[in-house]
């Protein structure tokens, strides 16, 4: 058909000139208007067009209009480049294809475009050489193909492409290995999304981008209600949603950290992070609580409670990879250089340096007269020494209890003393643990248990300390030495 080579003011130009949408009009009813550019949109056309190597994260709010804006690019694609192979992916097929022109769908609005075209020469010619059906849109005289595919079932396996548009990505269930999937196969990724939490391949590649990691491969754009729309419109939709704090975080503000049901301690803000140091005054109301990594990563939390004002004060912190917890025992009891670098050689430095914050503390505050807590399941057995946790703790201290509890009547607790929690700025680690724990969810978006990852650990000490303090107020502690530690019910 053509083959000619658009500069990104051309496309934008025939976009305004000869392709037209179907909208809501002043009366509520639908009515077909031509397609202008908003600001936004042109930026990103900017951004994207003349590098068709570079890969493109759009992070937007609802209703600003990006499927017709990525359907009237694909159309241009289809009409002035050939041989090209793009491929749509959505969260399910019914919002990518379900009729032959129907503009609820992705693919439904580039038919709409293409049997809508404003120049004559060019409507003839599409209509005599591009062949529409189901989830494909073909252009018979350029070779040039748009595909459609549900992100749920095995988009992009085994095909190349030279661009693949992903809308919803931060909703897609198994996200990161359809990206693994298609990443490799395509010269162009686009990834559009609003915000759903940060347990999905859309947040973890906006992360990467921000950080440097992937360098030039990938760029990252922001589009946000307030480029266009007044506050009016902004309270127009919170209606519209209910003004559901969860929907209007995920839909309009870009609040990852608000926007999924996932999120454990979501009513945590930052009020709850706030100056604070070790008070020694405290030390007989504070526990040392650890997740102690028995076949995982090794997580501690110092907490001290403040019986006049009621507050819990989480003072310290700490994560340690690759390191056996008899380590960690000799540092806090028995702490000297050679032990310090040893820890040092063994694990990440990111880890190390949270640690050696602990440890100086750990030194100069007497951690190790603290009462010491943690997983219960530090009472069962290794199979390699035939010693519990437990066993070895007692080597050292007989100010150690441990308390059974479930876990979400732990986190339930958390959630219900949340304004009484003060979590010391320094500690980035919580910080990010607080924001980032989150539930696993099942097919209907409902919260199931929470997530295994590189978080729950330090989240498991932060349940284990506060739950402990819990259990213990109002009674003497019993502490139980040389022998197998008491699990208190």
């Amino acid at each position: 058909m053509l083959d000619v080579k658009l500069s990104a003011d051309r496309a934008a130009w025939i976009i305004n000139e000869w392709f037209s949408i179907l909208t809501e009009g002043a009366d509520g009813s639908l009515e077909i208007r031509p397609f202008v550019l908003r600001n936004y949109q042109r930026r990103v056309l900017g951004e994207l067009w003349d590098r068709p190597n570079v890969n493109l994260l759009l992070e937007k709010t609802r209703q600003v209009g990006f499927s017709w804006f990525f359907a009237a690019l694909a159309v241009l694609w289809l009409l002035f480049s050939p041989n090209e192979q793009v491929l749509i992916v959505g969260k399910t097929e019914n919002l990518i294809d379900s009729a032959e022109i129907n503009t609820n769908t992705l693919m439904g609005k580039m038919k709409f475009i293409l049997a809508n075209l404003r120049n004559g020469p060019i409507k003839a010619l599409a209509r005599k050489f591009v062949m529409a059906k189901y989830m494909t849109i073909k252009n018979v005289a350029n070779g040039s193909i748009i595909n459609g595919a549900s992100a749920a079932g095995n988009s992009g396996r085994g095909g190349t492409y030279t661009r693949v548009i992903w809308d919803e990505a931060a909703f897609t269930v198994h996200g990161f290995e359809l990206f693994a999937s298609i990443s490799p196969n395509s010269r162009q990724l686009v990834l559009l999304s609003t915000a759903n939490g940060k347990n999905n391949v859309f947040y973890h590649t906006k992360q990467r981008i921000e950080s440097g990691e992937l360098g030039s491969q990938w760029i990252k754009t922001r589009v946000h209600w307030s480029e266009y729309f007044p506050a009016e419109w902004y309270d127009r939709q919170k209606l519209k949603l209910g003004n559901d704090p969860v929907l209007i975080a995920r839909e309009l503000d870009i609040d990852y950290d608000s926007s999924t049901n996932e999120k454990i301690f979501y009513n945590f803000t930052e009020a709850n992070f706030r100056p604070y140091k070790f008070v020694p005054a405290f030390s007989s109301k504070t526990f040392l609580s650890f997740d102690f990594g028995i076949r995982d990563r090794t997580a501690g939390i110092v907490i001290q409670r403040d019986t006049v004002t009621g507050r819990y004060n989480v003072a310290d912190a700490f994560e340690l990879s690759n390191v056996p917890f008899a380590l960690v025992l000799k540092a806090l009891y028995t702490p000297g250089p050679a032990i310090l670098e040893e820890i040092r050689r063994k694990t990440p430095q990111k880890f190390f340096a949270s640690f050696a914050r602990f440890y100086y503390n750990a030194v100069m505050f007497k951690y190790g007269a603290l009462t010491i807590t943690g997983d219960p399941a530090a009472g069962q057995r290794s199979q390699l020494t035939g010693e519990t946790i437990a066993d070895a703790l007692l080597k050292y201290t007989s100010k150690v209890v441990f308390y059974r509890s479930e876990i979400e009547p732990g986190l339930s607790f958390i959630r219900g003393e949340v304004d009484k929690i003060v979590i010391s700025d320094a500690l980035p680690e919580m910080r990010d643990m607080v924001n980032g724990y989150s539930y696993t969810l099942n097919a209907r978006g409902e919260p199931v248990a929470p997530l295994h990852n590189e978080l729950s650990h330090l989240a498991d000490a932060f349940r284990y300390a506060m739950w402990a303090i819990k259990e213990s107020e109002g009674r003497a502690l019993e502490y139980h030495h040389a022998r197998p530690v008491h699990l208190r019910a």
